[in-house]
Order: C-alpha cells, then structure tokens, then sequence
C-alpha cells in the first residue's frame, strides 16, 4: 500500500465491474447483502474433454467443444443485433482465452476458422447436405437465451439503447454480420494485426485468440462475447484477464462470458474482496487515517489463490477474524432524518419491552437488564437500519452471527445497557429519561456522519459483578506487567480482550448509547442511539481469512474489535 493516501475514485453509473457481472454472495459472511449478478455468465462443462483445464505445450486439440461452437453463433447473433440497433459501423469483439501456449491457441484458431466458415457458407448458401438447420438453430438462441436476458437486463440497467427485437430484424443482418467477421490470432508468433483504427468507418468484427496478450494491455474494442477457460492462483492476474469489464452502453444485453463455474466463483469471491477493501479505504479516510497509521486486510481465498505475487505482498498476514471474542461498535450513523426516526422506534419499543430494569442500578449512569433471550437481539437488529457504509457493525450480519450461535447453544442469553449520564441534553427513550452522550463528527459526507469510538472501555464490563470486574482489572494489569511495559503508566481501565475472554460463551452484552453527534465547535448536530456488541470467545464460531498488513496487525485485533 501506499504510505500517504487512499482513496476511491467514484465508479460511473454505466461502468459494469465484477459485482454487477458476479454478483456478491452474502453466505459467505460478508454483511452485504445478496446481489444477482447479470444474467450474462453462461456456465459450461463439456471443455474438459476437448482442453482439459491442466494439459501440456503438446496438446493435440482435434475438435472444439460445442459450448465454443455456440459461442461463435453467439456472436454473430450479437454482431447482427448491434446492426439491427443501428451500430453497424461499431467495433465487435470475441475472446477466446483457454491457454497460454501458443502451439494449442494456433490450433484452436485454425478449427474456429473453419467452424466460422462452414457458418458462413450455410447462411450465405443454405445448408446442402447438413442435417441441421442453422438459422433454427439460432432462432432457438435468440429466443431461449437473447430475448429473456434483454428483458431482465433492461430491468436492471437504464439504457435507452437496449431494445427487445423480433427474429426477423436480427435474420436481415445476419449474412452481412457472418461474411464480415475475421479471425486474429494475438500471440507472439502470429503475424495477425489486431488494428481498430483502420476500420474505423465501418468498424471491426473479429474473433481474437490468444494467451498472454490477452492478459493484460490489450484492449478489445466492442467486446461481447468471451469465451475463458484460463484459471491463475492471483486475484490481481485474474481481474487483469476478465476483459469485459468496463462499459457497455447500448449492448450489455448482448454480452456473453461462457466460463467454468470455478472462474465464476473465483471472481464472485475477488468482487467480494475488492467491495470489502474498497470500503475499508473510505473508512480508513472518514476516520482521517493514513496508510501509514490504518490496518488494511483483503479477504483471502479458501481454495488457494492468492492476493497478488508473493514479492509484492512482504510483510502481509494471514489472519483469521470473527465476530467471536470481539466487540462491534457502530460508528458510521444515517443523517437521513427518516432513517434516524424510525431506527429510533426500533430502540425505543425494545427497551419499552424489556420492563423494569435491576433495581441495584437506580443509581448508577445507566439502566440494566440481564437474562435478556438472545432471540430478542436477533430481532433487534433485523428491524433497525445501519448504514451501509458501517461494515464493521452491520445490523444484518450481526443478526446471522447471534442466530449461529443460538443454534449451537451460544449467545442465549443477554445482558442489554441502556447508557446514560453523559454531557449531552436529556432524551426520553423506551420510557426512561436519559442523558445523552457526546461524541464528535469527524467528518460528514452525503448521507452519513462518522465518529471515531462509540464505546468508553470500562462500559464492556458492565454485565459482571464487583468481585469479577476486580479481577479482570488484576488480570489486565498482571498481562501488562508481563509485556514491554517500559515508561508506560499502569492501565486505569479493564482490558476489552480479557473482558471477552472471561465472559461465558451463552451470554453477550448488548450496550445502547443515546448519542448526540456534534461538530468540531460542539455544536449539537442531530440525536441517534448508537450500539456496541461485546461477544464472548467461540470455538464453533466460523472464521473468515484474511491478509492483512502489519499496521492492522499491530494495532490489536482484539482490543480494537475488529
């Protein structure tokens, strides 16, 4: 990473990345939720008998495998659409990425030339002594698979340009789309010339094949179709080679990836990754960190692949993170008035429901409930908004992680603090009149406020008696002692690591903030309730593996509850 600065370009609204092609799979313990990917990625498995996923320099290829065959139908099919659309004079593009050596891509070239010609030949001629019909074979495609993917994919994306059209629009263009096809081969000893710019008047169609210089720096101008058997162990090598990323304006419908389900899954993995990272920066900037002084992680891969080339990670981590023995703290808030009121509802019935608090606690500056079903939390959090941008205590996540643990006994019980005696003004919340905390907007961006920390450390141990917090202060101060203590003063508060660690594995602490946000100047900006999740440690708990650098390690992943 870079030492002074990070920061997110915005993506154009016309871009399509991997998540928009992949989608993101919220199994995968992510706190997103769930996004189809376009209907554009067609899975194929009948490769492997033809070009098995790991073969040698010397492969002898004798036949194409019919996925290919229709891939190449496919893309006529696009290119004839495009004309009926009125872009006849546009670039079109087909990639045939299955291997790195040059020897089996010249083979693989030289049978779609001749499958590419017989097409031509049957539309231009008719079909002599074939058996098969070939324009009924490709109504067949462009009813069963072009016209539904346009339907949904102009539900999705806002392009005047993409319009259902009938066969018989598509049959006009299709001789002319077929005869101007050409076949280039983009390796090392082709003599071929992948060259837009000469056709710039009527536009280039052509099916390129090809290994490593379709990895990377080659740009497909109009690519629709993409045909890509060819797996990496790195994310970075990968989303180099996914080239029909970028935009598509007036022909996303017409796109096709015909890959294996492994890539597929690779990539939906890497979109993952690549969301989570990209979030991790404009957290890291909110909060006014730097790279220099920020933990950054990237979610590894369970199968394998790797982040990048071993050389350029260095000092990188592997680390595994749950929500077991950690806190979560929301610290990213709506400035949406609506959403604010209405998450405020949520808290409010909640605590409403929970009765009388403990009477041991009239006097103290906050209100307490033990024995709280952990069923109640789960829905909690299932009513109440965060948002989107808090990531590291997403209100539906946290929901799926508590439901886990129910079902493995754990976390069945609650203790829930509702926070009060702070500086701010009085609140009236579930019928108990508080006084709100302060905590100061670090910066406010469209939609949202950001604070540093919500939780003071000694609020962690409030669920446990006088003579156990007395001990987990001494076994705080006996781990200090044991470490580099050198002109350090004693710790004044419990550590939040040995909190967790002491805590049961059924109960959990669920600590409610009344928060009045305000400026540098402090000035009273807007009235939320905040939360904090203190989670006791778990051996069934589901971990998720990440790289992570070594500012992220060394800042404590525990202590931070991250």
């Amino acid at each position: 990473f870079p030492r002074s600065f990070i920061i997110n370009l915005p993506v154009p609204t016309n871009y399509t990345g991997p998540v928009e092609i992949f989608g993101l799979d919220p199994s995968l313990e992510s706190g997103y939720e769930e996004v189809q990917g376009l209907p554009l990625v067609e899975i194929i498995t009948d490769y492997e008998e033809y070009i098995p996923t790991k073969h040698k320099i010397d492969l002898i290829v004798k036949d194409l495998p019919e996925s290919l065959k229709k891939a190449i139908k496919s893309f006529i099919l696009s290119c004839a659409a495009r004309s009926a659309r009125g872009q006849e004079h546009s670039h079109n593009s087909m990639l045939v990425h299955v291997t790195r050596y040059i020897q089996v891509q010249n083979q693989i070239a030289r049978l779609i030339k001749e499958e590419l010609k017989q097409i031509q030949q049957r539309l231009q001629y008719g079909e002599g002594s074939y058996p098969d019909h070939i324009l009924e074979e490709m109504e067949k495609i462009w009813r069963e698979d072009y016209i539904p993917v346009t339907e949904k994919v102009s539900g999705i994306i806002k392009d005047d340009l993409i319009e259902i059209q009938n066969w018989n629009r598509i049959k006009e263009n299709l001789v002319s789309s077929a005869l101007k096809i050409e076949i280039i081969i983009a390796n090392g000893s082709a003599k071929d010339a992948l060259n837009y710019r000469d056709h710039e008047k009527t536009g280039l169609s052509a099916i390129i094949i090809g290994g490593d210089k379709l990895s990377r720096g080659l740009t497909l101008e109009g690519l629709t179709i993409s045909y890509y058997l060819r797996a990496t162990r790195m994310y970075d090598t990968l989303m180099q080679m996914g080239r029909w990323f970028g935009y598509r304006s007036g022909y996303l419908d017409l796109c096709r990836i015909y890959t294996s389900s492994e890539l597929a899954d690779c990539y939906r993995h890497i979109a993952l990754a690549n969301k989570e990272l990209r979030d991790e920066f404009d957290h890291m900037v909110d909060i006014g960190g730097t790279p220099v002084d920020y933990g950054l992680r990237v979610r590894t891969h369970p199968n394998g692949m790797i982040i990048t080339s071993m050389s350029k990670m260095r000092s990188g981590e592997r680390l595994r993170i749950s929500y077991a023995g950690t806190i979560s703290e929301s610290i990213v808030f709506h400035s949406d008035t609506d959403k604010v009121n209405n998450n405020y509802s949520v808290f409010s019935g909640f605590i409403s429901s929970l009765g009388t608090p403990l009477e041991s606690q009239n006097k103290k500056n906050y209100f307490k409930w033990k024995t709280v079903p952990g069923t109640d939390i789960v829905d909690l959090l299932n009513n109440i908004e965060t948002h989107p941008d808090s990531f590291k205590a997403n209100s539906a996540l946290l929901a799926q992680y508590i439901k886990a643990r129910i079902y493995d006994k754990e976390l069945t019980d609650w203790t829930v603090v509702l926070i009060t005696g702070g500086q701010g003004g009085e609140w009236e919340i579930g019928g108990h009149i508080v006084t709100c905390v302060t905590r100061t907007i670090l910066k406010s961006y469209p939609g949202k406020y950001t604070i540093r920390r919500l939780v003071s450390p000694s609020d962690e141990w409030l669920d446990f008696d006088e003579s156990e917090q007395k001990a987990i202060m001494e076994n705080t101060i006996a781990k200090f002692k044991r470490g580099n203590t050198k002109n350090k003063e004693m710790p004044t508060y419990p550590s939040g690591e040995i909190i967790r660690d002491t805590r049961s594995k059924k109960n959990g602490l669920l600590l409610l903030y009344p928060v009045e946000l305000t400026d540098t100047d402090n000035k009273k900006i807007i009235k939320e309730v905040g939360f904090a999740l203190s989670f006791p440690k778990s051996d069934l708990a589901r971990t998720v593996e990440y790289q992570v650098n070594k500012i992220y390690w060394q800042q404590g992943i525990g202590e931070n509850g991250y």
